[in-house]
């Protein structure tokens, strides 16, 4: 039932009258919300151990920080309060929401993941979906990066979960441009998910499980020949890369094309991060204001390749 599903959540997230901050209580109560179904004040009181007052603060700031995701809150007379929005807002949100949760216990062990998994999405067994990304990364020979990696599980297994509930997303509007090597891989992912299980993916799901591959930063290649075959499937971004380089070294005076690792890290990075772009995802640099002040001919250099960098790849790079 939908009052167990929940004691599930609430039991994963550790909330009891004693050591619950308020700024948990406001995430308990979005996590609540995100389930997709009407609430009362009642059963928020209940659930978080709150006084009405309590529950109501808790309701305000949850609705604040919602909304701001785009999230509206609509309350029915006689069932309480529901979410409104997109399936697709729904899921990021609950992914950001997912990752507000893990980040307080810092780096945990894909066990962890599962237990936390299982409890976030009403006993959904998320071991699949680990095995079917892991064999996917193998069969290409490379490795997610760790956090980009937690937001890509959690993902797909809310995509996974919300097939098997009958409520996939019905369409996924894809940007023109769509990386060839990250096609094959989710194309492999998928044949790996479907049968681990046993669901049927709909083309909505899988546009929408590419662009999760295409966002998602690879942190290394096995060995060259593996990185070479996805830079050769990606030209533009390569290409882009080496005139960024290029240009940076002569506007520095150096020769930066001896720093293999440098083009390689860039492609990496660049290659998830423009696709992010793309859909409107800006990633903050925390450390551009540093840079501006402490190393204003080193921002001067990055600022002009940049301009290059984001016309080659018809992104805005702020």
């Amino acid at each position: 039932t939908t009052a167990k599903e929940w004691d599930k959540l609430q039991s994963l997230l550790c909330f009891s009258a004693v050591d619950i901050p308020k700024e948990k209580r406001k995430y308990a109560v979005c996590a609540l919300l995100l389930q997709d179904r009407a609430v009362s004040m009642a059963e928020l009181g209940k659930k978080l151990y709150l006084s009405r007052s309590s529950a109501e603060k808790a309701l305000e700031e949850a609705q604040q920080w919602l909304e701001k995701h785009g999230i509206r809150l609509q309350k029915k007379r006689g069932k309480g309060f529901l979410t409104k929005c997109s399936e697709l807002v729904r899921r990021m949100t609950a992914a950001e929401l997912f990752a507000l949760y893990r980040s307080k216990s810092g780096i945990g062990t894909d066990k962890g993941f599962l237990t936390d998994v299982s409890r976030f999405l009403n006993g959904f067994d998320a071991s699949g979906v680990l095995s079917s990304t892991a064999n996917a990364e193998e069969e290409y020979g490379f490795h997610f990066a760790y956090n980009s990696r937690q937001t890509l599980l959690f993902l797909i297994s809310f995509a996974i979960f919300r097939c098997r509930a009958k409520a996939p997303l019905t369409e996924y509007p894809l940007k023109n441009h769509q990386p060839a090597f990250s096609q094959r891989v989710t194309a492999a992912l998928v044949q790996q998910l479907k049968r681990s299980y046993n669901v049927q993916i709909p083309p909505a799901e899988r546009e929408y499980l590419l662009f999760c591959v295409s966002t998602c930063e690879i942190q290394e290649f096995d060995d060259t020949k593996a990185l070479q075959i996805c830079e050769q499937e990606e030209p533009q971004t390569l290409t882009a890369v080496q005139r960024f380089v290029s240009l940076a070294s002569d506007l520095l005076g150096l020769d930066l094309h001896a720093d293999s690792a440098l083009e390689k890290d860039l492609f990496l990075y660049l290659r998830s991060a423009v696709e992010k772009l793309r859909y409107g995802i800006y990633i903050p640099n925390p450390l551009l204001a540093q840079v501006k002040e402490e190393y204003p001919n080193v921002y001067t250099v990055a600022w002009t390749a940049s301009m290059l960098l984001g016309h080659s790849l018809q992104v805005e790079l702020t």
